[in-house]
């Protein structure tokens, strides 16, 4: 079970997060989250980072 759920501020749904609460907390104090949480998926880090899920995300940056 996941130690987070994020809500997309897109699609308004809630997305599991499988960082800790050691590697939330690790980046949240300043370490860079692909240092802080190197085995989370990008797509869940992008959502910590930005609140949009992956799909959503790639729906408004579609790749050229």
């Amino acid at each position: 079970m996941p130690d987070k759920t994020v809500t997309c501020r897109v699609c308004g749904e809630e997305k599991p997060v499988s960082a800790t609460a050691e590697q939330i907390a690790a980046w949240r104090g300043g370490e860079l989250i692909q240092r802080a949480m190197p085995d989370v998926p990008s797509d869940e880090r992008k959502l910590l980072i930005s609140g949009v899920c992956g799909p959503c995300f790639d729906k408004l940056f579609p790749e050229e």
